[in-house]
């Protein structure tokens, strides 16, 4: 066959990771699209996005940290730890209805989501 059977050509895992890429872009954007939500304490709401998202993003950013090697996995372990972190505080600022401490813990759950990027950039 001239063409060739080209998926032979494609690694499937490539696909796999673009697929997680491209879902983990769509948390991402829901993720930064929440700061008029906590600037009008529209606390249920950030708190319903962020649960909304954390199953699917959780899985999409284990399966890109996957395929990272040595010192680029852990650091992207570590900065997958630290935005889960930064996304219980937030939570809890939101459950506690206190505006300037949710505006400072969103600032850091975007600060460590760009952290995280950074690490996955060669994925």
């Amino acid at each position: 066959d001239v063409i060739g059977d080209w998926s032979s050509d494609v690694c499937s895992s490539d696909l796999d990771i673009s697929r997680e890429k491209a879902a983990l872009e769509v948390s991402k954007n829901i993720i930064r699209a929440q700061q008029k939500n906590i600037d009008s304490k529209t606390w249920w709401l950030v708190r319903d996005n962020m649960r909304g998202q954390a199953y699917n993003m959780k899985a999409n950013m284990l399966a890109i940290n996957q395929v990272l090697d040595g010192a680029a996995a852990d650091k992207a372990g570590k900065a997958y730890k630290e935005f889960w972190k930064e996304i219980d505080q937030l939570d809890l600022a939101c459950k506690t209805k206190e505006l300037a401490l949710a505006q400072k813990e969103y600032m850091d759950v975007l600060d460590a989501l760009t952290k995280y990027e950074a690490t996955i950039a060669s994925a």
